[in-house]
């Protein structure tokens, strides 16, 4: 609803002293999206005033609801073109999951492969699978026999798993 006043209002300290204002909602189809207040004018306010405030803010609205819906669009291309980094992301490191398990699987079912170069080969495989396969290096210690890719330093930052057979620890992988 319009409305205006020409008594002054009570302000926060440090704000300017408003003598008087006049405030239009802005209305686009029948909804309320904005609203346009104006303050301070030298004499009183009016309803001819009132009118041309009114005049002006349906002339504003159209303007203002496409505006609206530009940003709100921007947004939710934004959050959407978001979802879509995160999830191509995860995706990537599933990726690279499946294809150490499938380069694995390649790998063991070769003819004639010993059981030295599949240890190298997982080594080698499974770093090339970590989140950061650049600074990834890994290891396996079997029956103290030691597979390691090139780059391998021991650090205290390291997954380790048992490898067992039987119930029985036989080795150790560590990436």
């Amino acid at each position: 609803k319009s409305l205006y006043s020409n008594d002054p209002f009570q302000v926060p300290q440090g704000h300017i002293p408003i003598l008087r204002a006049m405030d239009v909602p802005i209305i686009y189809q029948g909804k309320a999206i904005g609203n346009l207040m104006v303050g301070n004018k030298e004499t009183d306010y009016d309803v001819v005033d009132l009118g041309s405030l009114e005049a002006i803010a349906n002339h504003i609205a159209p303007v203002l609801h496409a505006r609206l819906q530009r940003d709100k669009h921007k947004n939710n291309l934004i959050r959407t073109e978001q979802l879509l980094r995160q999830r191509t992301r995860y995706l990537s490191e599933r990726v690279k999951e499946l294809n150490c398990l499938y380069g694995i699987s390649d790998l063991v079912v070769k003819p004639g492969i010993s059981l030295n170069e599949i240890f190298q080969g997982v080594v080698d495989i499974i770093s090339q699978s970590w989140q950061y396969p650049e600074i990834t290096c890994s290891r396996i210690i079997f029956k103290g026999q030691e597979f390691t890719t090139k780059k391998f330093k021991d650090s205290v930052w390291k997954q380790t798993c048992d490898i067992n057979i039987h119930g029985e620890t036989i080795g150790t992988l560590e990436v």
